[in-house]
């Protein structure tokens, strides 16, 4: 017979959720969203979650479906080009001579990323950058000599790109933007190069 509970004898509280509780659940769900493994209204909505829940259990459902990258994982590159740039809470900058893949995935989570892509060759006749930026800024300079095609769009933010028009020869390498700027900004300009 389970026991009765009087006036002297109250439920049991539940255990608060302390703020680092949150915020350590928050920063799982941004490392996860720069890996790509949730799409932005999947985090968003995982981040109101976790300002809401009123338990530790709440908080570990918001993550247990993710398989999380290993603490400083890298992804590897193919035949040494760099596939993917980004910053979580930080200002990462890359330029000089180096090899772009085919495809190059920028994030930026309240981060500065900038990349001076001006000395770099081009692995493929056809380059796609993928820009993911939230609450952030991404600034991209491309070597002189291609042709852009630019799908990016912008909520409550930015997504500028500016070519050399002009200048570009017939079979010119084509760069194909992509992606969202979020409460961002993102400004793609191509080189002069010589007049």
């Amino acid at each position: 017979m389970p026991e009765e509970r009087g006036p002297d004898r109250p439920l049991p509280l539940a255990r608060a959720l302390t703020p680092a509780e949150r915020e350590r659940t928050i920063e799982q769900l941004t490392v996860a969203f720069a890996h790509d493994l949730v799409p932005l209204d999947e985090f968003e909505r995982r981040v109101a979650l976790a300002y809401s829940a009123a338990s530790p259990a709440e908080l570990r459902a918001l993550t247990d479906d993710l398989a999380m990258p290993a603490p400083g994982a890298a992804v590897a590159p193919v035949a040494g080009a760099m596939q993917r740039v980004g910053g979580v809470l930080a200002n990462v900058e890359r330029r000089g001579a180096q090899v772009i893949g085919p495809k190059l995935d920028v994030r930026s989570f309240l981060a500065n990323v900038e990349l001076d892509l001006t000395r770099a060759r081009l692995s493929a006749p056809v380059t796609e950058i993928d820009i993911r930026c939230v609450l952030g800024n991404v600034e991209i300079r491309l070597p002189a000599g291609v042709d852009i095609e630019n799908h990016g769009s912008g909520f409550l933010g930015s997504f500028e790109c500016r070519d050399a028009i002009g200048r570009t020869a017939p079979n010119a390498p084509v760069i194909r933007i992509l992606g969202h700027a979020t409460l961002g900004s993102v400004s793609i300009s191509v080189d002069e190069g010589e007049n």
